[in-house]
């Protein structure tokens, strides 16, 4: 089930580091996996992870990785596995492993209608609590990947490892501040906005939100009603045209 998304983030992971310029060579076998060799000879194996993370796992994989002479780069899907942009979380253990190898931050990869993202998750510490405040970067820059030797100090994860990274663009600190009120929405999505079932003053996480929970009951994976094709059709028709406004693209 939904395995169709995993398999568009790979399509679209291949094609944009198809076009980067350090990257030699490009290999996979259909699965989850993407093993991308750079032109300075550094392999890099990226893992997109769906549905599961475990402790176990991500140090089975580094130290398998590592032994095979291989950086190891772990994709984590947002809207399974991750917190929302401003929560405030408390990282559980595979998390803090994550962030132990990547800075403080977690790569992220999720599919909105047909568009997919890629983006860092950066988890804020903050002054005396152990929660920590996420934020949501902007997308990354695939002509950025490197790769590199690291010494990791966590007692779970202590050791020293071989990760591929992307140098980082700036935080996202806050939504676009040209955000659509009410008045400016044009009445051509009045009714994109109403079967998404949100307010015309909604911002774009209040969209992606309402738009996950509708795809998630109308999904023909997880649906079995007739209509469900055509339900899914019409949610991420509306998506789409919503987005395009907040964009700055003009709506059909």
């Amino acid at each position: 089930m939904l395995r169709f998304d995993t398999h568009n983030v790979r399509a679209y992971l291949l094609w944009q580091l198809s076009n980067a310029p350090h990257v030699a060579r490009l290999w996979h076998d259909n699965s989850d996996i993407i093993l991308v060799t750079l032109k300075t000879g550094e392999k890099a194996m990226i893992y997109l992870n769906e549905r599961f993370a475990d402790l176990h796992d991500i140090k089975t994989t580094l130290a398998g990785d590592l032994k095979a002479g291989r950086h190891t780069l772990m994709m984590f899907w947002a809207d399974m596995l991750l917190p929302g942009d401003g929560e405030r979380f408390l990282p559980n253990d595979w998390m803090t492993a994550a962030l132990a190898l990547y800075d403080d931050k977690i790569y992220a990869f999720d599919r909105y209608a047909d568009d997919v993202v890629v983006f860092p998750i950066f988890f804020e510490k903050q002054p005396g609590k152990y929660e920590r405040l996420i934020r949501h970067g902007k997308g990354i820059e695939f002509s950025k990947l490197y790769c590199q030797r690291i010494q990791v100090e966590l007692p779970t994860l202590k050791g020293t490892w071989q990760i591929a990274s992307f140098h980082s663009r700036k935080i996202q600190e806050e939504h676009r501040t040209s955000q659509p009120t009410a008045s400016r929405v044009p009445s051509a999505l009045h009714d994109y906005y109403r079967l998404l079932r949100i307010e015309l003053t909604a911002t774009p996480e209040t969209i992606k939100k309402a738009y996950r929970e509708l795809a998630r009951q109308h999904h023909p994976d997880l649906n079995q009603a007739s209509d469900a094709n055509e339900k899914m059709k019409q949610l991420n028709e509306a998506y789409q045209k919503i987005m395009q406004h907040f964009s700055g693209e003009e709506a059909p």
